[in-house]
């Protein structure tokens, strides 16, 4: 890993998430569970927060 690389350890599973996103009616809680979701998939912090509308370092 280089510097700015952060490893990412999954605690909750891919199911999980999908239901607490089907179930949460909250925004910011929905940002939070899909930018989550994306890092377990392999996108970078930069990509998972841009996919929420955030900038990366407020991904990191």
């Amino acid at each position: 890993m280089t510097g700015r690389e952060k490893e990412i350890v999954p605690h909750v599973s891919q199911a999980d998430l999908d239901r607490l996103l089907t179930e949460t009616a909250d925004e910011k809680v929905s940002k939070q569970l899909t930018f989550i979701k994306r890092l377990y998939k392999g996108a970078t912090l930069a990509d998972a927060a841009d996919k929420v509308g955030k900038s990366g370092g407020t991904g990191s």
